[in-house]
């Protein structure tokens, strides 16, 4: 890590610890901002309806949004990344203490169709909370449904007007409705999504993109101008349903449903110019690739069943998810009236996951709970590929032979914990695991055996509450990464007209990561500071690396030795009442990274693919109550440019800062209007490729490649309400 970035994270943090003096000095009207924080080692602040009856909330997003900590959270496309399998980490937004059990059905979608009046309260939990068996790296967020008995029944409404970009009008919407009858509740939603969501934080954020694409030789001389026009259309529809029983003894039963169909096509036409190495004009063409995922069905099933045992509890939890992936991409060319076809693909993608977990938790000692579990899993891919492509220049293609055309993996396998939480002090609390798992690879690969792998897992969680509101943290944790059977498989590169090899004998990432904590609550709601320091180090990284067969050198993803990576993190989320606007939120993170690898091509010194340096985000959003209205606006930098490497290529790509903006009335009754607006202005990216003669190894370049990309903006009209 740079000096000038350290220097940075620490003049971040302690302009926020300079505002937080301020902001302490706030007043807060009790009757609406009365925050409940219990003693250490655990703080839990609790917001009841009471403090949201002022907000424009519909449903639980609504409510998360307006708590200061909260938006980063749930705009973190980390948050909910799952370890192998299930696991116990990964989530930070709960569900009445457990974590949403599924994992195609995706956490902040589910919080739009819980209806704001189910919600009896909302807790942000610090520490080693009691009935919490989810770990985190920081804040936890608690959403706590009213019981099943008392929830009136109540639905949610959504209709979203779509605008883009040098494109058609469009429309998507939700409907969500919940009940209750006895000991049983019940929900059921339908959802249709004409973008990816902006909730969801990554994925595809655009409709139309514009980009300026030239190719060099050497020389440095001009070989293609290649002006490009992609277009994006994004259909997915959603069906989600919930029964949960709650018996007289204590038991409590849940049954979640989950179905989702997306149909996405996308077009990129380029009409390049091609000039030999003197700058004679060669030839004038455009070049069409049509890519469409034809109807990406998912169904996962997922139970849970929670029973006092033993002055105990246990909890048993299983999920069935089936996916249908099939994709067709063509690639035409098109010279005058000619039209030519340079390569196809037919891709089946056929993903199975089933999964099942058992934990038992009962108090050992005066303030000491133990966890007792395990957990089984079987996975399985399925990818039948047919590639086709002119291999010999006559303007006609044929199906290429692809030994591994028709791939299966499988794993099984299977895991054993315990977990010991104990509240030393009343500022002091210590949680220790550890856990052991064990598995099977197989696959119908003839050249790769079966394997069988191991890893133990411990982890040390202690946190000392220094203050009201103030904690410290020291994690020490082995994690192991989910192997993704994508990269065990062959796929086909469409830009470089080329199969890309698969590698069944992929290892995970095993990281041992070290962190230091500080988090400061601010007294009335007036905000939250927090700080990190963290040091990764990891063996087997997944990286592009050198093969080879009969046929010589090739690249895959593969496992480098080692690697490190390390920074510093700082996020402050205050109100601004110590200027006058005590219902405006401002949200700051910033975060300086670096990592070190050696090169598996040339042997030198570089950062990890992906790791992009210092990158910060500021989000502002202001609740003008009395109006029943509100505004705001983000704006995220990704920070410094990315480096790829591979055997002949090697690729540099940034992402320019996107702003986003919106401003939300109450209309009627509970009916709210939004308008929001993405890739304001001007939403950059850019890639640099070399384009090596043979291999990077030998450093002899055949041709540089440079291209610019612009976003189109896109503007969407909601109302939103609830019955």
């Amino acid at each position: 890590m740079s000096g000038k970035g350290v220097a940075a994270a620490g003049a971040v943090f302690f302009v926020c610890l300079s505002v937080v003096t301020a902001a302490e000095a706030q007043q807060a009207d009790p009757s609406a901002d009365v925050i409940e924080t219990p003693a250490a080692p655990t703080d839990r602040a609790i917001y009841d309806q009471a403090f949201f009856a002022s907000y424009n909330v519909n449903n639980a997003e609504d409510m998360l949004r307006v708590i200061p900590g909260v938006p980063a959270i749930l705009n973190d496309t980390t948050a909910n990344i799952q370890e192998r399998g299930f696991g116990s980490g990964g989530a930070r937004v709960l569900i009445n203490g457990r974590r949403f059990p599924g994992k195609a059905n995706e956490i902040n979608t589910n919080l739009r169709r819980i209806t704001a009046a189910n919600v009896a309260r909302v807790e942000l939990i610090s520490g080693a909370a009691s009935g919490i068996s989810v770990q985190s790296e920081g804040l936890l967020v608690n959403v706590v449904l009213r019981e099943g008995a008392s929830i009136a029944a109540a639905g949610s409404w959504e209709i979203n007007g779509r605008f883009r970009e040098g494109g058609q009008p469009e429309a998507d919407g939700l409907l969500s409705y919940t009940g209750s009858a006895g000991g049983l509740s019940y929900s059921a939603g339908i959802e249709r999504n004409a973008w990816t969501p902006a909730s969801l934080g990554g994925g595809p954020r655009w409709s139309r993109r514009f980009r300026e694409e030239v190719y060099y030789y050497p020389n440095g001389a001009v070989q293609e101008v290649r002006p490009q026009d992609w277009e994006r259309h994004h259909k997915k529809w959603i069906y989600t349903t919930n029964l949960t029983y709650d018996f007289k003894g204590g038991q409590r039963a849940q049954l979640n449903g989950f179905y989702q169909q997306i149909n996405i096509v996308e077009t990129d036409q380029t009409n390049f110019t091609r000039f030999d190495t003197a700058g004679a004009q060669t030839l004038v063409a455009s070049d069409i690739h049509d890519r469409e995922y034809a109807w990406y069905q998912t169904l996962e099933i997922g139970g849970e069943f929670e029973s006092p045992l033993w002055g105990g509890n246990l909890d048993a939890l299983f999920i069935a998810r089936r996916q249908d992936q099939p994709q067709n991409e063509r690639r035409n060319q098109e010279i005058g009236a000619r039209v030519i076809e340079i390569s196809r693909s037919e891709t089946r993608v056929d993903n199975s996951e089933d999964i099942g977990r058992a934990v038992f938790t009962a108090p050992v000692f005066e303030g000491q709970t133990i966890e007792l579990g395990g957990e089984a899993a079987r996975n399985v891919l399925n990818q039948n590929l047919r590639v086709f492509f002119d291999r010999n220049g006559d303007d006609r293609v044929e199906q290429v032979f692809i030994p591994t055309a028709s791939a299966e993996v499988v794993e099984v396998r299977g895991e054993v914990f315990a977990t010991h939480k104990w509240a030393v002090t009343d500022r002091l609390s210590l949680e220790s695991r550890a856990s052991y798992e064990k598995s099977r690879l197989t696959n119908n690969y003839p050249f790769s055996p079966e394997r069988n792998l191991g890893f133990l897992k411990p982890r040390l969680d202690l946190r000392y509450k220094a203050g009201e509101g103030v904690q410290y943290r020291l994690l020490v944790d082995r994690t192991i990464s989910q192997l993704e059977f994508a990269n065990f498989v062959p796929k086909f590169d469409f830009v470089d007209n080329e199969i890309d090899a698969g590698n069944p004998g992929l290892r995970p990432e095993k990281t041992w990561v070290y962190e230091i904590g500080y988090e400061r609550r601010l007294p009335h709601d007036a905000g939250l500071v927090e700080a990190r320091l963290y040091y990764n180090s990891i063996t087997d990284a997944i990286e592009k690396v050198p093969l080879t067969d009969s046929n010589g050198f090739y690249s895959a993803l593969g496992n480098l030795p080692d690697a490190v990576k390390y920074g510093a993190e700082v996020k402050a989320s205050l109100r601004l009442g110590f200027i006058g606007l005590s219902d405006a939120l401002l949200s700051l993170r910033y975060q300086t990274q670096k990592s070190e690898t050696h090169d598996p091509f040339t042997g030198e010194a570089r950062r990890l693919t992906g790791e992009r340096g210092d990158n910060f985000d500021i989000s502002f959003r202001h609740d003008l109550r009395a109006l029943g209205a509100s505004y705001g606006f983000t704006y995220k930098d990704y920070g410094g440019m990315s480096v790829t490497s591979d055997l002949v290529v090697r690729s540099y790509f940034e992402v320019k800062p996107p702003l986003e903006v919106f401003v939300e009335k109450e209309i009627v009754g509970s009916t709210v209007l939004r308008i929001e607006a993405q890739n304001i202005g001007p939403a950059i990216e850019r890639q640099d490729r070399v384009i090596f003669a043979t291999t990077a190894m030998n450093g002899v370049v055949r041709r540089y490649e440079h291209w610019t990309e612009r976003r189109g903006m896109r503007v969407a009209v909601r109302l939103r309400g609830s019955f």
